[in-house]
C-alpha cells in the first residue's frame, strides 16, 4: 500500500510542478506556513511548498481511510477521498485537506485523476 500511494504521490508532485499554478495555492501556502511555523522562500522553499502540499494531501487521505475502514459498524461501499474530511479528526490536518481538496485548486492541478 505504501509503495502505491508513493507512486501516486510522485505522479501528483509532477504534475503540481508541471502545472506552474502557484497563484491559485496563495492561500494554502500561508495555511500551511502557518500551521507548520515555517516560510517557503526563493525557489527551494517553493520546491518545499509542493511536496510538502502533494504529501499533506496524500496523508489526510490515507489517514481518513484508515479511519474509514476502522469504523463500527463497518462501512458500506466503497471509500470516497471526497468525503475524506468527515474521517480526519486532527483540526489542523482537516483545515488543511480541505483547502487543499477544493476542487478549485486540485482541477488546475492536475491532481484529480490521481486521487480517483
Amino acid at each position: 500500500m505504501a509503495r502505491l500511494l508513493a507512486s501516486y504521490a510522485r505522479d501528483g508532485l509532477a504534475r503540481v510542478e508541471a502545472s506552474g499554478n502557484a497563484t491559485s495555492l496563495t492561500a494554502v501556502r500561508s495555511a500551511l506556513e502557518e500551521a507548520l511555523g515555517v516560510r517557503f522562500e526563493g525557489e527551494r522553499g517553493a520546491a518545499f511548498f509542493r511536496s510538502t502540499l502533494v504529501q499533506t494531501l496524500f496523508y489526510a487521505v490515507f489517514s481518513a481511510w484508515v479511519l474509514w475502514a476502522r469504523q463500527t459498524p463497518a462501512p458500506n461501499g466503497p471509500f470516497d477521498w471526497r468525503t475524506a474530511v468527515w474521517h480526519l479528526r486532527a483540526s489542523v490536518l482537516r483545515a488543511l485537506f480541505q483547502q487543499l481538496s477544493d476542487p478549485g485548486r486540485l482541477q488546475p492541478l492536475g491532481l484529480v485523476e490521481v486521487l480517483d
